[in-house]
Formats: C-alpha cells, structure tokens, sequence
C-alpha cells in the first residue's frame, strides 16, 4: 500500500485464516506501515507502540 508516493507496507492474501476460499482476501491490518520508523524522527522504542496504538484508532475510532 502507497501512501503519498511512500511505500508502507505490502499485503499478502491470508490462506491460512480462509482456507475454504479459493481467492483469499487481503486483510488491511496497519495503515502505518514503516512510515514512523523511515519518515519522521522518533525514538526506535516509541515506534511500535506509537504504530499500535494510531491503527487501533484508525481501525475502531477513539472512543474505544
């Protein structure tokens, strides 16, 4: 998936988890990718946590 002309991440169908479709589908899990990590200037530690918690309100919103 591109964002901006920046590649964030690449997706693979799930065979695994759908093992009855003969056409997997593509499950979108991290809209971020590596853009933290590459493209701005936050501390190694802070990025995976900082990514979990920005998905999870892009996936669910922020009242959850």
């Amino acid at each position: 998936m591109y964002k901006n002309g920046q590649l964030l991440k690449e997706y693979f169908p799930k065979n695994d988890k759908f093992p009855h479709l003969s056409g997997s589908p593509i499950l979108i899990d991290d809209y971020i990718g590596s853009a933290l990590s590459e493209g701005e200037n936050y501390p190694p530690k802070l990025v995976e946590p900082l990514k979990k918690i920005l998905n999870h309100i892009a996936l669910y919103g922020y009242n959850k």
